[in-house]
């Protein structure tokens, strides 16, 4: 339960942080905790992942 609380915390840190949607915030998430590229066509979401120094893939 732990892991779930955490998760929702740093979910919504990002959202709010960056003006995403929860929904956007959690692949932002999975991507900075997996260390792992981003794709998406989401401007805002790009800009987001730029700024967590997620890489994008194009």
């Amino acid at each position: 339960m732990a892991f779930v609380m955490n998760a929702s915390v740093e979910i919504m840190a990002l959202a709010r942080n960056h003006g995403l949607t929860a929904y956007d915030a959690s692949y932002l998430a999975l991507a900075i905790r997996e260390s792992s590229a981003l794709a998406s066509f989401d401007r805002r979401l790009n800009e987001a992942a730029t700024a967590e120094g997620v890489v994008l893939f194009a």
